[in-house]
């Protein structure tokens, strides 16, 4: 995916803030962050890179260029590896779990918009969490995010 949020030099060290999402006064808080956590730092396309003004050190693997999915021929741009930010906090999921993203729209196929409603995840009968769609003010990417149980019997209800 292709998100951007604004780092900041902070005491000494960098914490982030995102570019769309009000997170207040509050740093190092973000939508994103459960997934920029699952990030590959060898892996060019699922690495998180932040540009740079200064040009690639091709001795040090960590300067590289930044990875332009809509321009992957352009080198142009000097970028930073800054993966190991973002995966200090993984979230590891239990074995036999997944990722449940849900978002809820109305309108017709020319004018559909996102809408925030209460949602709840039901597993085998039993409410297991609660959760708020997203509205059109989110990020496109920002979806109400569960950990559903593989195997299982799993209901998403949504209260009007």
């Amino acid at each position: 995916g292709n998100h951007s949020w604004i780092e900041v030099w902070d005491n000494g060290r960098w914490r982030f803030t995102g570019a769309a999402e009000p997170t207040g006064l509050e740093l190092d808080k973000g939508w994103f962050t459960d997934r920029a956590a699952d990030a590959v730092i060898d892996d060019s396309r699922r690495a998180v890179w932040a540009t740079s003004w200064n040009r690639p050190d091709r001795r040090n693997s960590r300067h590289a260029h930044y990875p332009m999915v809509w321009s992957p021929e352009d080198t142009s741009v000097s970028a930073i590896n800054v993966t190991n930010r973002y995966t200090r906090n993984r979230v590891i999921l239990p074995d036999g779990f997944g990722r449940l993203y849900v978002r809820i729209t109305e309108g017709g196929d020319d004018d559909q918009q996102r809408i925030s409603l209460p949602a709840v995840l039901i597993v085998d009968g039993q409410e297991v969490a609660r959760g708020d769609t997203r509205d059109p003010q989110a990020d496109a990417n920002d979806h109400l995010e569960f950990q559903a149980p593989f195997g299982v019997d799993v209901t998403v209800r949504f209260e009007l």
